[in-house]
């Protein structure tokens, strides 16, 4: 991962995938994530950014937009669990199976 420190970024799309940003300040940027790498964001200021998502972050995003619509109960449970601290895992627990028949 790299890692850019103490820099001030303004106007600009900034790639968040495969970065750690630290002490940095961002204006008026465009913050983008598409979830195909880590990202580390520790003690910066973002100021007036847009969040853009793209490729596997935005057909996450579009799933739980689409799945709030049904089930909006389990999109809550998912970011009150995030809320209070905890991690959502990508895998199953123990006791089921990995695949439906």
């Amino acid at each position: 991962m790299n890692k850019i420190t103490g820099v001030t970024l303004r106007d600009t799309r900034v790639q968040l995938d495969n970065m750690h940003y630290d002490n940095c300040t961002f204006e008026r940027c465009v913050m983008v994530y598409a979830a195909t790498g880590p990202v580390g964001l520790t003690n910066n200021n973002i100021n007036e950014c847009l969040w853009t998502f793209e490729g596997p972050a935005a057909e996450t995003v579009k799933f739980m937009a689409e799945f709030y619509k049904v089930q909006p109960h389990v999109i809550e449970q998912i970011f009150d669990s995030i809320r209070r601290g905890h991690q959502p895992t990508s895998e199953p627990p123990p006791e089921f199976p990995d695949t439906i028949p």
